[in-house]
């Protein structure tokens, strides 16, 4: 696993992890990373419990999900993107920037970031 952290002087954060799966005795690394994105939209004790609970996100990645953040800003979120075995973990938190902005922000860098990962 790695990542990174960016906070902006209008106080909006941004931290970026990938997550590498590896194959395992009876899965493949892809099928690793698929049980990783199912849990990891299930267990984060942060995610809201309104409906929707997780919005998929298309175009993005071979699986993408916008979970929204209960105890936080409205506009806050965590976007988790799977790209063959390496999990993409985006958490954004608003400040004081409008939430679109943020929303395309985070995207644009989930994007940035699949284009460099050689499967």
């Amino acid at each position: 696993m790695s990542g990174c952290f960016r906070r902006d002087k209008d106080g909006a954060s941004l931290a970026l992890d990938l997550e590498l799966s590896r194959r395992v005795a009876f899965g493949s690394a892809t099928d690793e990373a698929r049980e990783d994105m199912a849990l990891e939209r299930r267990r984060s004790p942060y995610i809201s419990t309104e409906e929707p609970r997780s919005v998929p996100v298309h175009g993005l990645g071979d699986e993408a999900w916008r979970l929204p953040r209960r105890e936080e800003a409205a506009t806050d979120f965590d976007l988790v993107v799977r790209h063959a075995n390496v999990l993409v973990k985006v958490y954004y938190y608003n400040g004081e920037r409008p939430a679109a902005q943020g929303e395309a922000d985070a995207i644009a860098l989930v994007r940035a970031t699949i284009a460099r990962i050689r499967t």
